[in-house]
């Protein structure tokens, strides 16, 4: 499980740097306190919305909360935590491709490095 939020974990604020340049670029505003503060809530929201998400999936599928060990897990409860394992990855994965082939701002970075250049040599920031 680890092995597959690596990668996104390692670029995720990565990308929001990207979104201070681009913020600056078109509104002529710098506000890095606030884009990575949102990000962070942003993913702090996200973990707990999918922590809630997989209580609801694991309370459909009949998963018996206990203290103990003498609990035993039904067939439909160890099926769901190894589809989750299983399959939540891939689709993790194809829902973060279908948002990076959609993301455009690397395309553009260049030209906004540099017009904010252009803009810190003339006194336009």
């Amino acid at each position: 499980r680890g092995i597959g939020f690596a990668p996104l974990n390692s670029v995720v604020f990565g990308f929001l740097g990207d979104v201070v340049e681009y913020g600056q670029w078109k509104f002529h505003v710098r506000q890095e306190g606030l884009i990575f503060s949102g990000g962070s809530v942003g993913y702090k929201v996200g973990t707990g919305i999918t922590g809630a998400f997989i209580t609801v999936l694991m309370s459909w599928s009949g998963y018996i909360s206990s203290s103990t060990a003498d609990a035993v897990q039904p067939q439909s409860a160890i099926d769901m935590i190894v589809n989750m394992y299983m399959y939540g990855m891939i689709i993790i994965w194809v829902i973060l491709l279908i948002v990076l082939l959609c993301y455009q701002l690397d395309k553009l970075y260049p030209k906004i490095m540099r017009d904010l250049v252009d803009r810190e040599a003339h006194g336009e920031l």
